[in-house]
């Protein structure tokens, strides 16, 4: 996932064909790390792949899941004075984007390097790529979407605001432009995954009309083991 880390070294999700970048992820690192791979609760062939490849049998519940259907939505609440919701201005504002999400998540993470990779990923949205302006025009807040047409269904990772801009209900605008944005798209349900233990979250999202329907797991192994 690229919303959080809560350890040193961070992990690495995989999807199994991506497992050949990991040479050029530890040495953009500059440190070797430990892989992940996370499945639903219900994934079974998930599971069974995740053993073939080096994972260990033993793993943990990472995070929630959430959904919700997008056939009636809120109305678009108002931002603060001086506050604007816009889509991020590419790789120009990588490095600042990198330096919000740092600051949401309290982790050393995310960097500019990262970020643009995934602006120049193929499916991303530019639309779908929001940030939060505040009057001292740096940036206050994101929220990334994801929509696959093919199945109707869009999901929001990750969505943070800086510390000094909360309490402000801008989390909230952003969530709900995104799911307007997700429905204009044609999508029918929205997910989104949040950490077992950001309860302040889970709150937010239920609170948004989501609905908990998984749990997710994640197994670790470290590169030299996994195949």
């Amino acid at each position: 996932m690229i919303s959080s880390a809560r350890c040193l070294p961070r992990a690495v999700i995989v999807d199994f064909p991506w497992r050949l970048t990991a040479p050029a992820i530890a040495a953009e690192r500059g440190h070797p790390l430990p892989y992940s791979v996370e499945f639903r609760d219900d994934d079974r062939g998930r599971q069974t792949a995740a053993a073939a490849h080096g994972f260990g049998r033993s793993g943990r519940a990472s995070h929630a899941f959430f959904e919700r259907q997008l056939d009636t939505l809120p109305s678009l609440p108002a931002v603060p004075a001086g506050f604007v919701i816009r889509p991020l201005a590419g790789a120009a504002e990588a490095a600042a984007y990198a330096e919000l999400h740092r600051a949401a998540f309290d982790s050393e993470a995310m960097t500019a390097e990262w970020r643009e990779r995934i602006i120049g990923a193929p499916l991303r949205e530019p639309d779908l790529d929001l940030v939060v302006v505040a009057p001292d025009r740096t940036l206050a807040g994101f929220c990334v979407g994801w929509y696959e047409p093919a199945r109707g269904v869009a999901q929001i990772e990750p969505i943070g605001t800086h510390p000094r801009c909360r309490r402000r209900g801008l989390s909230n605008a952003l969530l709900t432009e995104m799911l307007h944005r997700f429905k204009r798209c044609g999508a029918t349900v929205a997910v989104v995954e949040t950490d077992l233990d950001r309860t302040a979250a889970r709150t937010a999202y239920v609170a948004a009309g989501f609905v908990r329907t998984h749990t997710i797991w994640r197994q670790e192994a470290w590169a030299i083991d996994v195949c």
